[in-house]
C-alpha cells in the first residue's frame, strides 16, 4: 500500500477539521420524539485540511493523488496528525484536492479532503 508523501509539510493548524462518523440512525415518530439507533460499530471519518506548498511540493501531491493513488481510488497509509496513529486514508472521491497561488511568500495554498477508513 502506498504511503502518504513524506516530503509534504503538516496541515496549517488552523485549518485542520475533522468529523466522527455518523453510525446512528434518527427516524423521526410521527408524534412524540424521534428514534435513534445504533447503524454500525464503526465508520469512515473525515479529514480536511489546508497546507501551503512550494510547486515541488504541489507537484508530489498530484502525482501522488493522480498516479499512485489512482486519483484517488485507492487507498494509502496516513500518520494523523493530531494523535500521530496510522491510519488507512483515501481522498474523497467526489471532493479532490484542489489549489490556488498563494500572496505570503508560499507559492501554492492547497485544501485536502480525506477519509480515514475503519
Amino acid at each position: 500500500m502506498a504511503t502518504w508523501p513524506a516530503t509534504l509539510p503538516p496541515p496549517l493548524a488552523g485549518s485542520y477539521r475533522e468529523a466522527s462518523p455518523q453510525t446512528a440512525v434518527r427516524t423521526q415518530m410521527e408524534v412524540g420524539p424521534a428514534k435513534v439507533r445504533r447503524r454500525a460499530a464503526v465508520g469512515v471519518r473525515q479529514l480536511a485540511f489546508s497546507m501551503h506548498l512550494t510547486l515541488a511540493e504541489l507537484n508530489t501531491l498530484r502525482t501522488f493523488f493522480e498516479t499512485t493513488t489512482a486519483a484517488g481510488a485507492l487507498s494509502f497509509d496516513y500518520t494523523h496528525p493530531v494523535f500521530g496513529t496510522a491510519e488507512t486514508a483515501r481522498f474523497i472521491s467526489d471532493n479532490p484536492p484542489t489549489w490556488g497561488r498563494h500572496e505570503d511568500g508560499f507559492d501554492y495554498l492547497v485544501d485536502v479532503n480525506l477519509e480515514l477508513l475503519p
